[in-house]
């Protein structure tokens, strides 16, 4: 078992009353974060490497400068990559007038507003002054209200739409085969460009790197638990060849297929 070392640093001399806690996280290493939950939301922005989320039949990929609200009693595992390092704002509500309806967790790219905000409170959160505790209030409230009527505008009562669900399924059971754009647009019934678009807001990165980032895991996966060569989980996992699948798995995870099944 690889031992990971966790730091976290709060604010306290910062913190506005009704914030319940905020931080900034370094998860040292990789590491899973098996299924929890918490008695309050949370508001989560990844600042470096990854954090991937599974919440019932939902999964997201955090990468840099994009954000994620956890309601408060929603059961999710994590899984943190790459030194990942987060800043997060664990809080109830209520405090803020506001009475919560989401019950799924959501992620926002970096250029959505929501993103902007936090970004905005962990400049508070770093650099305080005699002005911070104000604008952490302020700038939490907004953050609430736009997360919440984005949940309530018209047709956003599931960010992602059944054939968006089609799609992320499609790349699942076809992992091992290669899918063109135009390909996974035609099965769906969408036009390639929208599929692009919807796909990246609401997933937070390209199919691409979707699909690189699956093959990754599943890669990982059968280096761990199988006896198949580097060669059979490269065709397994859809690489082209060996040397494309090792060139691919250590620019990802920083070590050779090889040097990563002799660790684990």
């Amino acid at each position: 078992m690889v031992l990971v070392q966790h730091e976290a640093r709060k604010a306290s001399p910062t913190r506005a009353p009704d914030l319940i806690d905020i931080r900034e996280d370094f998860h040292v290493g990789d590491h899973r974060m098996r299924s929890h939950e918490h008695q309050n939301s949370h508001l989560v922005m990844c600042f470096g490497g990854e954090i991937e989320t599974h919440s019932g039949q939902e999964s997201f990929l955090q990468t840099e400068k994009s954000f994620a609200y956890v309601p408060a009693f929603v059961t999710h595992s994590n899984q943190f990559r790459g030194n990942a390092r987060t800043f997060q704002i664990t809080l109830n509500e209520e405090d803020f007038g506001i009475t919560p309806r989401q019950t799924k967790s959501k992620s926002f790219p970096r250029l959505h507003h929501s993103a902007s905000l936090m970004v905005s409170l962990f400049q508070e959160f770093k650099f305080p002054d005699n002005y911070s505790r104000l604008m952490l209030h302020s700038l939490v409230t907004e953050l609430l209200v736009s997360i919440h009527r984005d949940a309530d505008s018209p047709g956003a009562s599931d960010c992602r739409t059944p054939w968006l669900l089609q799609v992320r399924d499609l790349l699942h059971e076809e992992l091992s085969e290669t899918l063109r754009l135009d390909c996974i647009a035609a099965k769906i019934g969408v036009h390639p460009a929208h599929l692009t678009k919807a796909f990246r807001k609401h997933f937070g990165q390209s199919i691409g790197q979707y699909v690189r980032r699956l093959r990754i895991e599943r890669a990982r996966h059968l280096l761990e638990s199988s006896d198949l060569s580097i060669g059979e989980i490269a065709l397994a996992t859809g690489f082209v060849d060996q040397c494309h699948f090792t060139r691919t798995f250590k620019g990802q995870m920083g070590r050779t297929p090889n040097s990563y099944r002799a660790k684990h």
